[in-house]
């Protein structure tokens, strides 16, 4: 992600209308990489409109930097309305329907004095000098369409960003890159700082409306899974909490998803984690991240029974943890691909050698056998001679 803005600059000279065959060019390409580009600026509405309203994680970057902040994208709901506003009706808010005539209001007309007298007494009983505190009425707020101000298409609001050291950092930055998933396509753009403001008495940034988004239809991270056979310990830290040892499931460059033994109430999203991860051919590495989502594990994730899957993103702080995890990344993938190999050889050599070890075994079966009934026919004979001498001593006697 932080060399997005970059690549937004790759396929210029593709674009150029003066350029051969530059549309086809430029498709040819993106199909390569697997994304699509989306200049329709109400299609980049949708896609910012469902990911405000499904609260989605943002990814931001700032000017290429490596270390990745977090944020959601925020709904830019209007002011409350003054007193000389709130007597006047707004005139995007709908007509007001007609009182209708309430059909108890005769039944209610005799508790009407009732309730009346009940007021006064009540009045006098209240010592004197006791007074009311003025009750301040509810804000008023003028009629509002959810996500509307998207379609002026002149600005975009973000949450303060986290860690908080961002939120300076993107004053002045001309070149913000942010990221969001929905389903299992991410969604990247480019946009820049505007001005930080309030909304209700909340802080928000207000970035510049992205004039193009890349949709790719995949997530960018590849995942390494983890084989029984490949040695790994995983501990994840907490604050205030004990560490917890479990197994890894999987990994990738920008996070990793683990065995939850304990309830997803214990990994809260947003959740800050520290990971450390052991390896028998590497030093013991040291990963801080955030809580992304909770899901169900299964078996052959290698979880046990009842065990949830926790999802950690990383908070990569500088190039050389960036370099650090691919080289972990790799090890592992490694590690499986030798298991996966080593299955295959063994499986192949048992299909290869089983006709011949089932020869061997018939022939010596064979010649066990052709053994046993030699013997069996020397003993026969040995003994029928035995007989035979017996009785030509007795006659020879007689």
């Amino acid at each position: 992600m932080g060399n997005l803005s970059l690549d937004f600059l790759e396929f210029r000279p593709a674009m150029d209308k003066d350029h051969p065959n530059g549309d086809d060019t430029k498709r040819s390409a993106m199909e390569d990489a697997g994304y699509e580009e989306i200049r329709d600026p109400m299609q980049i509405v949708r896609f910012l409109r469902k990911a405000i309203e499904e609260e989605v994680n943002v990814e931001v970057a700032l000017n290429d930097r490596t270390r990745l902040y977090f944020t959601f994208f925020l709904d830019h709901l209007p002011e409350a309305l003054t007193d000389a506003a709130a007597t006047s009706p707004s005139p995007d808010a709908p007509p007001a329907p007609p009182p209708s005539p309430d059909p108890s209001a005769k039944s209610k007309g005799k508790e009407y004095g009732k309730g009346k007298e009940k007021e006064k007494s009540k009045e006098k009983g209240k010592e004197k000098g006791a007074e009311e505190e003025p009750s301040t009425p509810p804000p008023r707020y003028p009629f509002y369409e959810t996500c509307s101000y998207l379609k002026n298409r002149d600005h975009l609001l973000i949450a303060p960003l986290n860690p908080s050291m961002g939120n300076a950092l993107i004053r002045g930055c001309q070149n913000v890159e942010f990221r969001f998933f929905q389903g299992v396509k991410a969604i990247e753009g480019v946009t820049a700082f505007d001005q930080a403001i309030t909304v209700r008495g909340e802080p928000v940034i207000q970035l510049k409306f992205p004039a193009m988004v890349r949709v790719f239809r995949k997530r960018r991270h590849f995942r390494a899974k983890l084989t029984p056979d490949v040695e790994l310990k995983l501990t994840v830290v907490r604050t205030g909490q004990a560490p917890l040892r479990t197994g890894l499931i999987d990994i990738s460059v920008g996070g990793l998803a683990f065995c939850n033994p304990l309830t997803a109430d214990d990994f809260p999203q947003g959740q800050a984690v520290r990971i450390l991860i052991e390896t028998p051919d590497l030093p013991t590495m040291t990963l801080d991240g955030l809580v992304r989502n909770h899901a169900r594990a299964t078996l052959k994730e290698g979880c046990k029974k009842g065990e949830g899957r926790i999802g950690v993103q990383f908070d990569i702080l500088s190039a050389t943890v960036a370099m650090r995890i691919e080289e972990l990344v790799s090890y592992v993938q490694r590690k499986h691909l030798q298991v996966v190999l080593d299955r295959k050889k063994e499986s192949a050599s048992l299909m290869n050698r089983h006709p011949e070890e089932e020869k061997d075994e018939k022939d010596e079966k064979d010649e066990k056998n052709e053994k046993n009934e030699k013997e069996e026919k020397k003993g026969g004979l040995a003994e029928e001679l035995g007989r035979f001498l017996q009785v030509k001593k007795r006659f020879s006697f007689s």
